[in-house]
């Protein structure tokens, strides 16, 4: 059942982010579907609190985010880049946009496998908060939208770099220069890892989240920082991961999960 995240503000008496957990798996969604599920400095605090919380929770295996309504996160707020910047605002927006740098941070280093579950378009803002997320599952009828170009910007909140590493420079640069992207481009494009039908959506994303939280959360963060070292000379990287190995040995999660391997190769059916 859905319940206000803790920490979380509240605007017009609705909490600004939801929080269900179903099993090992914490589903976050963005509540502010009248407002588009623009990002704010509210939601972004609220995001933080809960990636903290889920973090050092032994119970929560994996992370979904999602949006609430027809949107999964139109990004900024337009009146809001229409306002007098003075002194006293410019402050205030560094500081914001700092905020939702390293909100975005702590979610492409989070500790535990992580799912956007992307229920419809998003674009800026948005879109860096998708792609931030270890696993990009898609409605039927998500759209992603660069959306800076309309706006005579060229990115925030790391979007540029996320896009960069997910995509390659080159089709980096072509889908930020292109209008929008249907969710089956973006699947062509390796954007996104699967399309579900608007009415299958959760439950598919569910079952990736539940396979994704069996997986130790050491053995997960280790295997990201060991393909995000495929960026260095073969030799450092290497290096790196053979220095996990040997670490990784002598942990519980590891003689657990072998013993499991044995016990269920042992117990399958011989044909």
């Amino acid at each position: 059942m859905s319940a206000p995240a803790q920490g979380a503000a509240a605007a017009a008496g609705q909490p600004f982010l939801l929080r269900e957990d179903t099993g090992p798996v914490r589903i976050l969604t963005i509540n502010q579907a009248d407002a588009h599920n623009a990002l704010s400095g509210e939601l972004v605090a609220a995001i933080g609190a809960e990636l903290a919380d889920a973090a050092q929770d032994v119970a929560v295996g994996s992370v979904v985010l999602t949006g609430s309504g027809r949107m999964f996160s139109a990004g900024g707020n337009l009146d809001h880049l229409l306002a007098e910047r003075g002194a006293e605002a410019r402050a205030a927006e560094v500081t914001l946009l700092a905020r939702c740098i390293e909100v975005i941070g702590a979610l492409v280093e989070f500790p535990k496998p992580t799912i956007a579950m992307v229920n419809g378009p998003v674009a800026g803002g948005g879109l860096a908060l998708a792609l931030g997320c270890a696993v990009r599952i898609a409605s039927e009828r998500a759209r992603f939208v660069y959306a800076y170009t309309s706006i005579g910007l060229a990115g925030d909140l790391g979007v540029n770099w996320l896009l960069g590493r997910l995509l390659g420079r080159r089709r980096a640069l072509s889908f930020a220069l292109a209008p929008s992207w249907t969710a089956e481009e973006a699947l062509r494009l390796g954007l996104v890892d699967h399309v579900a039908s608007a009415d299958d959506l959760r439950e598919v994303t569910l079952g990736r989240a539940r396979e994704l939280a069996a997986i130790p959360a050491t053995a997960f963060a280790q295997i990201r920082r060991n393909i995000e070292a495929s960026l260095l000379p073969f030799a450092e990287g290497a290096a790196i991961e053979a220095e996990a190995f040997h670490a990784m040995r002598d942990t519980d999660d590891h003689r657990a999960a072998v013993a499991a391997l044995i016990e269920r190769m042992r117990n399958r059916p011989r044909k």
